[in-house]
């Protein structure tokens, strides 16, 4: 804690009481199609990001990929859009994103220095102290309805929906090229629309299936790299 209690706090400010304040204000003013679309712009910031501050090989198909991976997820959610758009909700919704980005490379960048267990570990218990702390200012404790769904719900988000996922994807990023492992998150927005059909009897339309192929081509192009380029690129490392 002596050593590393800055680097808990950034990423706490970052990936915590940022990415899920803005996101859970920015919900009151948009639907939530609309706003995850705008909060899945970030694998795009964060290839961007990558480039620009770790130095991570760009190259067009990449670009290209990230590119395909973002109108995919515009394609998916075209079926739940409405046309309710506020200025101040597209604003929160571009700020999720790009705070969510800048954090997971803040965790890239830290990654050498900081266990991500850890790291998960804090950035969860200060985040949420301060989360608590403003949210105490605008709703009442009384408000919670301490029933089954809501334990449950809490249950889950506080131990698989939001630790054990972030442990996953930051020992990830240490692994490898932050924007790589950031292009499969193209996918959450697939799987929770498939999930939707399967345990909810939502359809499954032709929107979905062109979504979902251009998500796959997405992620392929982001991670292709022919044997040339890596030679290349490892000569140049």
């Amino acid at each position: 804690w002596r050593e590393n209690w800055r680097l808990y706090c950034t990423s706490a400010l970052l990936n915590t009481t940022l990415f899920f304040g803005i996101q859970t204000v920015g919900l009151n003013y948009l639907p939530g199609g609309l706003f995850s679309i705008l909060v899945y712009f970030q694998p795009v910031l964060l290839g961007l990001f990558a480039w620009i501050w770790l130095g991570e090989f760009m190259t067009p198909g990449k670009i290209l990929g990230l590119v395909i991976g973002f109108i995919g997820i515009v394609i998916v959610s075209l079926d739940g859009l409405t046309f309710h758009v506020s200025v101040i909700g597209v604003i929160l919704g571009l700020l999720t994103a790009f705070f969510w980005a800048l954090g997971v490379i803040y965790v890239k960048k830290v990654s050498n220095r900081v266990n991500p267990y850890w790291m998960v570990s804090m950035q969860c218990i200060i985040g949420g102290f301060v989360l608590i702390g403003f949210g105490s200012f605008f709703e009442d404790f009384s408000d919670i309805v301490w029933n089954s769904k809501y334990i449950s719900a809490l249950t889950y988000g506080s131990v698989l929906g939001i630790p054990l996922a972030q442990i996953v994807y930051y020992k990830l990023i240490r692994e490898g090229e932050a924007s790589k492992v950031g292009s499969s998150t193209f996918m959450v927005p697939i799987i929770a629309v498939i999930l939707g059909a399967v345990f909810l009897d939502e359809p499954i339309t032709y929107l979905l299936i062109i979504g979902l192929v251009m998500v796959g081509i997405s992620i392929f192009l982001v991670n292709y790299r022919s044997k040339k380029k890596l030679i290349d690129y490892s000569n140049n490392r």
